[in-house]
């Protein structure tokens, strides 16, 4: 965990900072029941290319279901 931020200034507590002020950009390793899943924040057992085919795969099956309408209408 980077605690050297701006957002953890003055740095007094480090419970309490890690609780309120951290960032997931702060974190640089991940290890869940001893399996290293991120080291020096590069994923190592997601691949970003893969996620992003099963989304575009999710989208072109979702505009199927509704093709005169789409999937994210914006309203500034």
């Amino acid at each position: 965990m980077e605690l050297g931020g701006a957002h953890h200034q003055p740095l007094h507590d480090v419970p309490t900072s890690l609780v309120y002020s951290a960032r997931a950009s702060d974190v640089e390793t991940v290890i869940v029941a001893g399996q290293i899943l991120m080291r020096d924040r590069e994923l190592l057992t997601l691949s970003k290319k893969d996620i992003l085919d099963n989304v575009r795969k999710s989208m072109e099956r979702l505009t199927r279901r509704v093709p005169d309408r789409r999937i994210q209408v914006y309203s500034p």
